[in-house]
């Protein structure tokens, strides 16, 4: 992995944390904030899985700033949108998320940019 070691866990964190919340977030299903109370903001917030998406973004941003020790932002910034492609491919294997032609042509050419971007 080199020098791009960082970069990588601070995406793998940053999926994490993004499918802890989603996982979260389907135990609040039509939860809204309105009428504003702070007990629905603390529910949500301190669910176990709201709790570990929150963990998971704060490993993840350790991660980020130890990578840009190392990594030019204009190079380690574009590699974020790995995360991009494995949340589509994740959301759609475990939360049955619709599959659309159109956002797998988005990920294919986020994957061109990238590939362009890291040369």
């Amino acid at each position: 992995m080199g020098k791009y070691q960082n970069v990588y866990l601070a995406i793998i964190f940053n999926i994490l944390g993004q499918l802890a919340l989603k996982w979260s977030m389907l135990h609040f299903k039509g939860f809204n904030l309105s009428p504003l109370k702070i007990s629905r903001i603390f529910s949500l917030l301190f669910a176990p899985f709201s709790l570990l998406g929150i963990l998971l973004y704060g490993i993840s941003a350790i991660f980020w700033m130890l990578a840009l020790t190392k990594v030019d932002l204009s190079v380690a910034y574009p590699m974020l949108s790995i995360g991009y492609i494995l949340v589509f491919f994740l959301s759609i294997i475990l939360f049955g998320e619709p599959y659309k032609s159109i956002r797998l042509l988005g990920v294919i050419l986020i994957v061109v940019g990238v590939y362009f971007i890291s040369r």
